[in-house]
């Protein structure tokens, strides 16, 4: 005979739990699934099940049959069945109202039985009832009654009742089927009701609750009777039916209700009880390694600690009790006097990558009809608990100046609590991304860690695709100057592009000093007329906000300035011009040697010269004010060989003042190879007309990679430079490095230049 089992599972880990100041209540259970899941304990097999007359009613939640769980709350019964004859909703506490009622949804019963138990008339109320066969003689169960009646509201013609009524072979009370009532006061047969157990009457069972004086802010109940035993002798293999009842009398006010222990509607044999601590989506018989315990309580049936017994346990499954778990026994051992023994249940973290792995612990227990019942519960181990949770692959974004936000949801399988680390630096699971650039792809992970403190790793891509631009903002500067016609006003301007102009144009926006003779704050990309200041541009489109702004500056007047590499030397003597004016736009060059230029732009001129004259140049700003620079050449006739001749020897005519010496001249390369292969290996300036030159070569970030300064008249051919090693003797990583140099020439002319080069090793 296979029987159906019980077990308490009692889970642990770290400092980790739950606690709650109220009952809570679950009404999404039927009364067949709380009798069937709930209520029967070890040795019973239900069948019929019967809600307020009828099957059907027993196949659907009820809002006066529920489950309750008062796991971290001082009320006495850790969780159960609760009948109600009213909803069940007003069952938790806190104890704040002198005579709470919900009648809603609850139904007027009319059981022959209950209608026995009162002289008055029966309202609304409960009645669960069911057959059952039990492997052992005995029946047993516990239960509390609370009401609403109490403590004042006693005695009256609206006292509610309750019964327990059983009937089958052996029973040949009063009601239906022979039935007796088994609600009744500890080793009498007085039935427990308002009228029998109250402040007054049998006060030894009756216990004050008013103002949450016993059960703090537990339930609403303002008393409730002690946790009190109904029991019966059955015959063994013999089928029964059991009724629970509990109703209003005379009104429908002033609930009661009667909490019954969930798994102790039991017969007479050993059982293993279950009381999770956690709550989670996993089972109540899934350890992890190293994190949580399992504590199993074997529990004798009433009487039997009248004898010192050991009981086998039959062990099973994938796991190795040496290595796998610790301070297991292989037998249960009952102390005289002692029903209940526990087990602890204790993975060890073996840090082994394994499979699901699982224990079986079975017994057997001997019925009092003689039957050897085999039974057995199986417990799952796993590595870790399966963390899952809801964070987005991509967040996506048309304004880069918008902060957008990443959440991490539904964290479920495992064990609070959570911490999350961020590889941006954030530590909470709603967090704020880091700003991207306008078309930017970003990778940001999250390590998530639980309860056991395993750790769980997720990726977020953060896409930017901002198409609104501002690509530049201008200005013109502002002012008067003491010139003819020379009287410039500010001007600024917004170039923008890629606006998202769905459901209208964008808003262009200006601000700026109170003084603007004109326009202010207007919408558009441009403004003039304008006085000296910091001017504020703001654009808006569907999806995005960008903002700039430019300082129009008082103009100055326009400033002519020149000047030439050289100034004098031998005939035929070339010149290059620089135009280093400032606040001007347009150019007349006159340049002595008959020749005449007029443009727009600074770019060098050059100019030879057989003669010595004088160059002109002139430099008119937007409002052709213009100003005028002078540059006087002299020309010589030199005897000095030719400086570009193969036997030119610099040193040798140095101190000739009538010799006229070209600057000189350095040139670098972009990328060099040294994977000693004899070409290209070093990095080196190539110069001419140089005495010497000083090498500077930075990585990206700045740190010396080489330094040094190189004779080229000891050396004139030479091909000194870097070899890409780092100042430790250690290869250079290939990549863009910044070369900076200056080159001195023969007279002390000094040349500088800088750039960027690329060392590369295949």
């Amino acid at each position: 005979m296979k029987m159906r089992i019980l077990f308490v599972l009692i889970m642990g880990f770290g400092s980790y739990f739950t606690s709650y100041a109220q009952i809570t209540i679950d009404n999404t259970q039927t009364p067949q699934q709380l009798v069937q899941n709930v209520l029967l304990g070890a040795g019973i097999t239900a069948s019929n099940i019967i809600f307020n007359g009828s099957a059907f009613n027993a196949s659907i939640p009820q809002v006066n049959a529920s489950s309750f769980d008062a796991n971290g709350t001082t009320f006495p019964i850790g969780r159960g069945v609760l009948l109600t004859n009213g909803a069940s909703n007003i069952a938790p506490g806190p104890n704040n109202l002198g005579g709470a009622g919900d009648p809603t949804g609850t139904v007027v019963i009319t059981d022959a039985d209950m209608a026995a138990i009162t002289p008055n008339t029966l309202t609304n109320g409960a009645v669960l009832e069911f057959d059952f066969i039990a492997t052992g003689d005995t029946l047993n169960f516990q239960y509390m009654f609370a009401s609403e009646e109490y403590p004042n509201d006693y005695g009256a013609s609206f006292y509610d009742v309750f019964g327990f009524f059983i009937s089958g072979p052996g029973f040949a009370g009063p009601f239906s089927g022979g039935g007796v009532n088994i609600a009744t006061l500890p080793g009498t047969t007085t039935p427990i009701s308002i009228l029998n157990l109250n402040p007054t009457t049998n006060t030894a069972y009756y216990i004050n609750n008013e103002f949450g004086a016993a059960y703090g802010t537990s339930i609403q109940y303002d008393g409730t009777s002690i946790i009190l035993t109904a029991s019966a002798q059955l015959q063994c293999g013999q089928q029964y039916h059991i009724k629970l009842g509990i109703s209003n009398v005379g009104d429908q006010a002033f609930d009661s209700g009667v909490f019954i222990q969930a798994e102790s509607f039991a017969s007479n044999l050993i059982q293993v009880e279950t009381a999770s601590a956690l709550t989670g989506s996993f089972t109540d018989t899934l350890l992890a390694e190293g994190c949580t315990t399992a504590t199993l309580n074997f529990i004798r049936p009433l009487g039997s600690d009248t004898i010192a017994d050991t009981i086998p346990l039959l062990i099973g499954g994938t796991i190795n009790l040496g290595l796998d778990l610790l301070n297991f026994s292989d037998t249960l051992f009952f102390p005289l006097g002692v029903d209940t023994v526990s087990v602890i249940i204790d993975p060890i973290a073996d840090g082994i990558s394994e499979s699901t792995e699982y224990i079986e612990i079975g017994f057997y227990n001997i019925t009092a009809c003689g039957d050897s019942v085999y039974d057995s519960l199986l417990i799952y181990v796993v590595d870790e608990y399966p963390l899952s949770w809801s964070l987005l692959d991509t967040v996506s974004s048309s304004c880069a100046s918008i902060e957008d936000s990443a959440f991490i949801t539904n964290l479920s399988n495992s064990i609070p609590p959570y911490s999350f680390q961020w590889t941006f630096g954030a530590t909470n699971s709603s967090v704020e991304l880091p700003m991207n650039n306008l078309i930017d792809t970003t990778y940001h992970y999250v390590t998530i860690t639980d309860g056991c403190g395993d750790t769980f790793d997720d990726t977020l891509v953060y896409i930017t695709d901002q198409t609104l631009s501002i690509d530049s903002v201008t200005s013109m500067p502002t002012g008067f100057i003491q010139m003819p016609n020379c009287r410039p006003t500010g001007l600024i301007q917004a170039f923008v592009s890629g606006q998202t102009e769905m459901l209208g144009l964008a808003n262009y926006n200006w601000t700026g000093p109170d003084t603007i003779p004109g326009p202010y704050n207007v919408n558009g990309t441009a403004m003039d007329s304008l006085p000296s200041g910091w001017y504020y541009f703001t654009v808006t489109d569907d999806v995005c906000t960008l903002n700039d702004s430019v300082y129009v500056d008082t103009l100055a007047p326009p400033m002519a300035g020149l000047t030439a590499n050289v100034t004098s030397g031998c005939t035929p003597l070339s010149v290059t011009f620089s135009n280093t004016s400032l606040n001007t736009f347009t150019y007349f060059w006159d340049f002595g040697n008959t020749n005449t230029l007029s443009n727009s732009n600074e770019s060098s001129q050059s100019q030879t010269y057989t003669n010595s004259t004088q160059v002109m140049l002139v430099a008119y700003d937007a409002n052709l004010c213009s100003d005028t620079t002078f540059l006087n050449i002299d020309i010589s006739v030199c005897g000095c060989m030719d400086p570009e001749a193969l036997n030119y020897d610099p040193m040798a005519v140095q101190d000739d003042e009538s010799c006229v010496f070209p600057l000189p001249e350095a040139v670098a390369p972009n990328v060099f190879t040294p994977n000693n292969d004899g070409d290209n290996d070093v990095f080196f300036i190539q110069t001419k007309f140089s005495v010497n030159i000083e090498l500077t070569i930075l990585n990206r970030w700045g740190n010396l990679m080489y330094e040094k300064t190189i004779d080229l008249v000891a050396n004139p051919n030479t091909q000194d430079g870097w070899n890409g090693l780092s100042p430790g003797g250690n290869e250079a990583d290939e990549g863009t490095y910044f070369y900076k140099y200056k080159a001195t020439g023969i007279k002390g002319d000094v040349i500088e230049g800088h750039g960027f080069l690329q060392l590369v090793r295949d």
